[in-house]
């Protein structure tokens, strides 16, 4: 039998996770008491409903790669806001002028906020938003600039939504951990595979040869796919490109 289980720890958790859900189907199709595996394959139920619960979590936290372009979009606005207002010193008009410098005060007073904590940075936003509102609300009418506070302000608040989601989020996670589970559910299968192979070896008139048969071709289909994920890192590599990688 070509089972031997080396391959999967070079499969992405996606691909780890599709190999398993097509060796469960060719299980219960064949069942597992013709594999004499009833217990093992039990067990290996157990931990593929828990991969799967834990896949789910870990796609939901594409939350981070947009908590980082949400930050970058309020990080761009307030150093606009700053460049815009900055210009207005050199402004023709003396009273915009002073309306000019007195809000680069605050900027100054403030700082690199985007060098900050994401819960830093959201509070120092809010309160220079406030400011922006209040005390200097009559420079930033006068300088039209009043879309630039509202815009801030709208991106602070869509980056703290997207922030309280995610914390959301990772308070109901499981203490489950992939490498974990992948461990135990590879063990599982590595098992299940000695049973088969046992049953084989002992039992002239098993009916077992289609199961491994069609397991030994998807084995070798997902082998083939490493095989030439391989080549085209090689290839990246001799050319200075790059290749990313998934989960």
């Amino acid at each position: 039998m070509n089972t031997e289980k080396a391959f999967l720890k070079n499969l992405r958790h996606d691909e780890w996770f599709q190999f398993f859900t097509e060796f469960k189907a060719l299980a219960e199709a064949q069942g597992a008491a013709t594999m004499n595996c009833e217990a093992q394959f039990d067990a290996f139920l157990t931990h593929y409903a828990n991969a799967d619960a834990l896949l789910v979590q870990i796609r939901k936290s594409a939350y981070t790669a947009r908590i980082e372009q949400s930050d970058s979009v309020r990080d761009n606005i307030y150093r606009g806001f700053r460049d815009v207002t900055k210009g207005m010193l050199s402004h023709f008009d003396a009273g915009k002028q002073d309306a000019a410098s007195s809000l680069m005060l605050v900027f100054n007073q403030y700082g690199n906020i985007a060098i900050k904590g994401y819960s830093a940075e959201t509070a120092a936003i809010y309160n220079f938003v406030q400011d922006m509102n209040g005390k200097y609300a009559p420079d930033v009418a006068l300088l039209g600039l009043g879309e630039w506070v509202q815009q801030l302000d709208i991106a602070n608040q869509d980056f703290s939504a997207q922030m309280m989601e995610r914390n959301e989020e990772q308070s109901q996670k499981t203490d489950l951990r992939m490498v974990e589970v992948r461990y135990e559910t590879d063990n599982c299968y590595a098992q299940i595979i000695a049973r088969i192979e046992a049953t084989m070896m002992l039992n002239p008139n098993h009916n077992l040869t289609d199961f491994v048969n069609r397991l030994d071709s998807n084995i070798a289909r997902y082998k083939t796919m490493l095989a030439q994920r391989k080549g085209r890192k090689k290839k990246a590599a001799s050319s200075g490109e790059s290749d990313s990688e998934e989960l």
